[in-house]
């Protein structure tokens, strides 16, 4: 990177923490990583790719009580694999418990290049507080016998809570989420609470699917935020293929979304937002940060959304209420070469400093592009057929949309213990454990940032 590029990333992101501060204690987005590096914790290996819960398996190790010697599970259970290539999930995988971090970096590499593990079959459903998952990829395919109804096949749900209150502090970092029949990931309060503080971090969240027996018809939606999605930050992301919901932020639902690329999107413009007339108060309001954002029409994009980024959908709204449900900041995004213009007036209410705080070091538009295609996904260092697949369509203008799974090849298997290192949980710096330190250093060989 040059100086001038420094310089340029150094002055944009201290204009936006200096524009910031006069609202800082109204919201931040996203969850302070550190709290999935401190240890104390329990490390559990992955070295079985079946899915009957037996030791070994990724559904015993995320919700066991106890390790395989028959000890607590106590503190951070961290999530290690000796094994590599795809887990067929029988049912829905369901992340029960407290403090977990997934590490799908851990996964050894096969000889033929791609590394990581794929989940396939059903989605992964995350209800526990302090949940990280990473470098794992997730794509639950069409609607088979016996399974859960096809309105429930997203690839990732995150939410309702297990227990009685809020969820808090998820993390999606270097994840690959396809091949839904509903949304690719929501965010999914219980009626009447919040889901708090989630990260989707340098994610793949591509190629739902058209016809895969939705019964609604054609459904291939991307990222949806329910009401009562608090503090959403999407960052460094990829998303294609989506026809609406890059993302839709209900009412009652904030978000700071930046540097993320959006290409091939369908009826509605990559930030969208849907309006009623029957939310009153504080569940009314939608805020929003956009801040540096991508937008590129693709083949199936209409000539209706091709030049917008940002829209309201107010066909629920009969009467104009007396304050505008959507307070927006939006600077430095871009529409197929050009300076977005968002939308102001009867449902949108300009600021001039962000609603909600992106926990996140910002860059320029110019350089968003480049950094995503290099670092989204799981694995993008190694990525497998399918990844490449589409990141190779999305960054050459010749992806489309799919109706089915595509005959890719499958994830490749591999094996080899991690070398987890000893004393695990001893401080090696500042709020930070060896296994910490681990995992971080993990992750940047897998091309994360």
């Amino acid at each position: 990177m040059s100086k001038g590029q420094v310089l340029i990333r150094s002055a944009v992101s201290a204009l936006f923490f200096v524009l910031a501060l006069p609202v800082l204690a109204q919201e931040i987005a996203g969850v302070d990583l550190s709290i999935f590096n401190r240890g104390p914790g329990t490390v559990l290996v992955v070295d079985s790719l079946d899915d009957d819960g037996e030791v070994g398996t990724l559904r015993w190790a995320v919700n066991t009580w106890e390790t395989r010697d028959g000890q607590p599970v106590e503190g951070m259970r961290y999530v290690v694999f000796a094994v590599s290539g795809e887990i067929a999930l029988e049912r829905r995988l369901e992340i029960l418990r407290d403090d977990v971090r997934v590490a799908g970096q851990t996964a050894p590499r096969s000889r033929r290049g791609p590394a990581g593990v794929t989940l396939s079959g059903a989605p992964l459903k995350i209800r526990g507080n302090r949940v990280m998952v990473e470098h794992i990829r997730v794509r639950p395919g069409g609607v088979r016998e016996g399974g859960l109804p096809a309105d429930d096949i997203d690839a990732i749900q995150i939410g309702p809570a297990l227990n009685e209150g809020d969820l808090e502090d998820i993390v999606l970092r270097n994840v690959s989420a396809s091949w839904s029949v509903d949304e690719l990931v929501s965010v999914y309060p219980d009626f009447g609470k919040r889901v708090r503080r989630v990260s989707i971090l340098s994610s793949l969240l591509a190629e739902p699917l058209t016809e895969a027996g939705h019964p609604r018809g054609q459904h291939n939606y991307g990222l949806l935020l329910r009401r009562g999605a608090r503090g959403v930050l999407v960052a460094d992301t990829l998303m294609a293929g989506a026809t609406r919901r890059n993302p839709t932020l209900e009412q009652g639902s904030s978000a700071a979304v930046v540097n993320t690329l959006i290409a091939n999107w369908g009826e509605k413009s990559p930030l969208h937002f849907i309006l009623r007339d029957d939310i009153e108060g504080e569940e009314a309001e939608i805020s929003i940060t956009a801040i540096g954002n991508v937008a590129r029409a693709g083949a199936n994009t209409p000539s209706s959304t091709r030049n917008r980024y940002i829209t309201v959908e107010p066909s629920q709204m009969d009467e104009l209420q007396e304050e505008a449900p959507v307070v927006l900041f939006a600077r430095d995004n871009f529409v197929n070469g050009r300076r977005d213009r968002p939308p102001s007036g009867q449902w949108v209410q300009r600021v001039d400093t962000p609603p909600v705080i992106a926990r996140h070091e910002l860059l320029p538009a110019s350089e968003v592009a480049e950094r995503v295609f290099a670092h989204a996904g799981a694995w993008p260092a190694a990525r497998d057929a399918t990844d490449a697949r589409i990141v190779r369509e999305i960054e050459t203008g010749a992806h489309r949309w799919i109706a089915m799974p595509p005959d890719d090849p499958a994830t490749p298997r591999a094996q080899g213990m991690p070398a987890v290192p000893e004393e695990p949980f001893t401080q090696a710096g500042v709020r930070m454990s060896r296994i910490g330190v681990w995992l971080e250093t993990l992750h940047r060989a897998a091309g994360g940032i």
